[in-house]
């Protein structure tokens, strides 16, 4: 959180091996999740993240570009 707070690019790259998806979540939704655990759900929904976060495909070089996830990202949080 202390990154986040000092406006950094923060976010988790999310595994999800029987669909074959991959996803880079902002630390945002990660937090919501993380903090809510002990009032009930200790779980992400999956159309969250789907919803919420940078679908990464996969390629042979690099396998996982998750670069432009972040470039996604970055540029989400540069509008008001």
């Amino acid at each position: 959180k202390a990154c986040e707070k000092q406006q950094g690019i923060c976010f988790t790259i999310v595994k999800f091996v029987v669909r074959q998806e991959i996803y880079l979540m902002p630390s945002h939704l990660l937090f919501h999740y993380w903090d809510g655990r002990e009032k009930g759900r200790k779980s992400i929904p999956y159309e969250q993240i789907k919803q919420e976060s940078y679908l990464i495909n996969y390629h042979i070089n690099p396998r996982i570009p998750y670069l432009k996830g972040v470039d996604q990202l970055i540029n989400k949080l540069k509008m008001p």
